[in-house]
């Protein structure tokens, strides 16, 4: 039946009094200044505007665009990059394109062809490789099988999917501040690495 407030009795000669106490109670809280919502909210706890005079204190960092083995700077992520690409291209003897104006360039590691993004609005360099389109059927044992791989197997990449292609992917995030160039290589290896190991036995499994 729900539950009832319990029942008060028969009136008490004190509740007059206590009445009276009441009342007045009321009128000093009418006329007291309550409490804000919002910025006075804090923890699901009402608290008064006062506790907010301090604002927290903001640490900004400067992001740092330098290679630490070699001691040099860079004026910004892309400048920086686009020094990493030339350095690999070099290294490889592989020509690669510099960053275009969108901040992406594509090159060749392995049998993999890792697209190098630089996105700068969000602080992050993206390398993504191509593994093979999403299959027709089957798609709860492949995606577990992705899973388990991007627990330990694919090191400090992931298998991920590209929506927009309806496609698997290798896929690999790191923060543009404090990238040295012996970072980056290693992330181009292991992507590189990662997408040749397991794009043919992926699409042979289960490939349409």
């Amino acid at each position: 039946m729900g539950w009832r407030e319990a029942d008060p009795g028969p009136p008490r000669p004190q509740d007059a009094q206590e009445k009276k106490k009441n009342h007045k109670a009321a009128q000093w809280t009418r006329g007291a200044r309550r409490p804000r919502l919002g910025h006075g909210l804090q923890g699901g706890v009402i608290s008064s505007s006062k506790e907010n005079l301090v604002p927290d204190a903001q640490v900004t960092m400067k992001p740092i665009y330098a290679d630490r083995a070699s001691g040099q700077t860079y004026p910004d992520a892309r400048s920086m990059v686009n020094a990493y690409i030339a350095r690999f291209a070099e290294r490889s003897g592989a020509p690669v394109a510099p960053l275009d104006a969108g901040g992406y360039t594509q090159l060749r590691r392995g049998s993999a062809s890792v697209g190098v993004n630089v996105l700068e609005d969000h602080g992050v360099l993206l390398l993504v490789a191509p593994v093979m389109q999403l299959p027709l059927t089957g798609r709860e044992s492949f995606f577990r099988k992705l899973l388990e791989l991007s627990f330990l197997t694919t090191s400090d990449a992931a298998f991920a999917l590209d929506a927009h292609r309806n496609e698997v992917v290798v896929r690999t995030l790191r923060r543009l501040s404090g990238l040295d160039y012996e970072e980056f290589e290693d992330l181009l290896d292991t992507v590189g690495k990662v997408t040749d190991e397991w794009d043919d036995s992926l699409r042979a499994e289960f490939g349409q």
